[in-house]
């Protein structure tokens, strides 16, 4: 628990650099820590001021980064909600965090083998939106979500995180 909630808080100055052409699909790569560089899949929305990162928690599993776009309501420190999120005909329920730094939701301990990961292997887009309706949500293309969230498990083993 101790070495997640270490790798929250150097995801909050975190620094993914987006370029406009960098939003049209996901990528893997490598981003920018406190503790030096971690593996990463990313995506941006182009135009938009909202983003999607996941990276290593720990074994097989990997936490989400998600920044709501500007407009969203203000959430408080410690702010806990579920939030949905939705890709073709599947809807997954989770709960997020808010990272009070950068006012970022974290989605924890979910598993690359499990079905949400499994889903956006294989579906268009990803919908997040919270629960209880106090915001619209953010959508996201999969295009190439495959080759980056693979290259995430290669590396994330790689390092047995």
């Amino acid at each position: 628990m101790k070495k997640f909630v270490y790798a929250l808080c150097a995801a909050a100055v975190a620094t993914p650099a987006f370029a406009a052409d960098d939003c049209a699909k996901w990528r893997f790569g490598r981003i920018a820590m406190e503790e030096g560089t971690a593996p990463a899949a990313q995506i941006c929305a182009d135009g938009e001021d909202h983003s999607l990162m996941l990276s290593c928690a720990g074994g097989d599993l990997f936490w989400f980064r998600y920044h709501p776009a500007a407009g969203g309501p203000e959430r408080q420190p410690g702010y806990e909600g579920r939030y949905i999120i939705d890709i073709g005909d599947d809807t997954f329920r989770r709960k997020g965090l808010l990272e009070a730094m950068d006012n970022a939701i974290v989605i924890s301990d979910q598993k690359l083998t499990g079905p949400l990961v499994a889903g956006m292997l294989s579906g268009k887009n990803m919908t997040i939106k919270p629960e209880d309706g106090s915001a619209k949500g953010d959508t996201f293309t999969l295009s190439g979500s495959a080759a980056a969230i693979k290259g995430l498990a290669a590396a994330c083993a790689k390092i047995g995180n």
